[in-house]
């Protein structure tokens, strides 16, 4: 079976190293390694140059999003049976591609995969709140059950792009990532668009996803918020559900009106911030996927 890794990085060079050498020491080799790196400054580029057997491109930070796209990109050149998406921060385990391929070997047809997640950890073995993905069901609720995630074999609508495994036929049918999302809930997008495959969460493909804290997207008005992710994580939410999820969009708005009043109660607002989520609401509603000038100068600082 014919798969390629695409790895996407941005200035964590000593993880990328550890996901590297997980990667290309699979107990079932990849047939081809690619490296995205998004215009790094802490010697990535010089650490690629000297590996053997590695593929890589260095663009301007375009996110997980555009570094995604241009990786998928790369890869479904080669003719990939599957490609399997990591971030430089997800390490798999040693058999983890073994395990898949085993996974794929025993279904009695393939022909209406789309995609597979592999099951995502913490540090401390727990599973990944930022990477449970969504369990399809008939209601059309949202469903991220963690014991059946952490231990059954499940049918998903959504996934993220740790341990993610995409079919040629879905990059064939449903085309390359929506690179002018940049990050969070570009994943979701993508993998959403795949809703007439079956794809399943398989808990024995295993990454461990090595952050800070076991959290999933968190949204402040305080002056230590990543503007870049406030920015994005409103704007994309809102753009991607405001049709077909109503209730989940006005659930999220109240849920943020919330966290507004309390920080704000507590003096610990920034008006800086307050700017991009209006900013940021507005652009989803109304579908703008213009960046503005304060983000584009903390994505590429270097640029004016």
């Amino acid at each position: 079976m014919k798969v390629i890794s695409v790895i996407v990085t941005s200035n964590r060079l000593e993880l990328l190293k550890k996901c590297v050498y997980s990667v290309i020491n699979q107990s079932y080799k990849p047939f081809k390694v690619i490296v995205i790196d998004n215009d790094s400054k802490d010697g990535t580029n010089n650490y690629l140059s000297e590996q053997n057997g590695i593929s890589f491109l260095t663009q301007e930070n375009s996110g997980a999003s555009g570094g995604f796209y241009t990786g998928i990109k790369m890869a479904f050149r080669e003719n990939p049976d599957w490609v399997w998406c990591l971030d430089d921060d997800g390490i798999p385990n040693h058999d983890a591609l073994e395990k898949f391929v085993e996974f794929i070997s025993e279904q009695k047809s393939t022909e209406n995969l789309g995609f597979i997640a592999g099951k995502v950890l913490w540090i401390d073995g727990t599973l990944h709140t930022m990477n449970l993905p969504v369990i399809y069901n008939s209601t059309g609720n949202y469903d991220s059950d963690r014991e059946k995630i952490a231990n059954e074999i499940v049918r998903i609508k959504s996934a993220s792009y740790v341990n993610l495994f995409l079919s040629r036929k879905f990059i064939s049918e449903k085309g390359y990532p929506d690179k002018r999302l940049f990050i969070w809930s570009d994943d979701t997008e993508y993998t959403m668009r795949g809703q007439d495959y079956i794809n399943f969460s398989v808990p024995g493909v295993i990454a461990v996803h090595h952050t800070k804290e076991n959290t999933g997207a968190v949204f402040s008005f305080a002056k230590n918020q990543n503007k870049v992710k406030l920015y994005f994580g409103l704007r994309n939410f809102i753009l991607i559900y405001k049709k077909s999820d109503k209730i989940l969009v006005f659930v999220f708005l109240r849920r943020l009106l919330k966290i507004f009043l309390i920080e704000l109660f507590t003096m610990r607002v920034s008006i800086s911030n307050i700017l991009v989520s209006c900013i940021a609401i507005f652009n989803g509603f109304t579908g703008r996927y213009i960046v503005p000038q304060m983000i584009e100068n903390e994505i590429n600082p270097n640029r004016h």
